[in-house]
């Protein structure tokens, strides 16, 4: 006895199962080797770009857009080719299938393989991730929905660095002011690092704001702030970072509630190093429009 002819909505059914997992209609068609290797397409590519993080030392720019590219390339090749497959091998419905090509058996390895495969794909993220902007607090550098790429490895961090911290369930991005042992306060606006104040440069006027640049001491190049005039937060008493603990400051100094601001206030206080997530490499891209500018220093 011959084989049944399918319809065309059977055929489109099968081929959407690819949708779910590349290769999972394959599967249904019989065709286990090739729904095997469009299945490990995704894990594969995944695994070879955590790899790549582990040799980098530091990632830049170009290599996470290649990288991710080749990825992202490699994901749509399995999922094209198993849906062109799909379609191509599913004319004729056998009369008699094995217990793995059965409608529940293809639902169960299904949803085992979207497990599989969401676990594999967040590995990457262990190592580099993306982050975007929520607010003004970091302008002028960082502007409202701008998108950062931070290494999340754990590694020390420098006056001067961006870091992407957690408070609770909120992340915010900050820069670091000074370390553990260093004695800081506010006067007039102006940050005040172990009894010295750090020398701020006019830059210019923009609206409301003044535009300064600083350098914290041990920084390798300037960084710009906005400022305001006379702010809440402009005056603080002179105190210690504690061990383990870090002061930041965000750009915008009368927009940021950092470590000047307690949490009680949603702000930051003294923040322990255990809550630092990663610290920033790279803009990808935003409203300033500054694709692939370093922010390390």
């Amino acid at each position: 006895m011959s084989d049944a002819r399918r319809g065309a909505g059977a055929r489109i059914g099968i081929a959407a199962l690819n949708l779910l997992v590349p290769g999972l209609g394959l599967l249904r068609l019989g065709h286990w080797k090739a729904a095997l290797a469009c299945a490990l397409a995704a894990p594969v590519a995944c695994l070879l770009l955590v790899l790549f993080y582990i040799a980098a030392p530091v990632l830049h720019f170009w290599g996470w857009a290649v990288s991710l590219g080749l990825v992202s390339l490699t994901i749509v090749l399995a999922l094209a080719a198993s849906i062109i497959l799909s379609w191509r091998w599913s004319p004729l419905r056998p009369l008699e299938r094995p217990v793995w090509q059965r409608w529940y058996a293809i639902v169960g390895l299904g949803l085992v393989a979207m497990l599989l495969v969401s676990e594999v794909a967040g590995l990457p993220r262990l190592y580099y991730r993306s982050f975007y902007i929520p607010a003004e607090s970091m302008n002028p550098l960082l502007l409202k929905n701008d998108r950062l790429v931070a290494d999340m490895r754990a590694r020390e961090v420098r006056r001067g660095d961006i870091i992407v911290l957690a408070v609770g369930d909120s992340m915010y991005v900050k820069r670091v002011a000074a370390l553990p042992g260093d004695r800081v306060a506010m006067r007039g606006g102006i940050f005040v690092l172990n009894g010295t104040p750090v020398r701020q440069r006019f830059v210019r006027q923009e609206g409301e704001y003044r535009r300064y640049a600083e350098r914290f001491p041990g920084e390798v190049a300037e960084h710009e702030i906005y400022d305001k005039g006379e702010q809440l937060f402009d005056e603080m008493r002179e105190r210690a970072v504690p061990p383990g603990h870090l002061f930041v400051l965000g750009d915008n100094r009368d927009m940021s509630a950092d470590s000047r601001v307690p949490r009680a206030e949603m702000g930051v206080e003294m923040l322990p190093a255990a809550d630092i997530r990663g610290r920033v490499l790279f803009r990808t891209y935003g409203p300033s429009g500054r694709i692939g500018e370093s922010l390390t220093r």
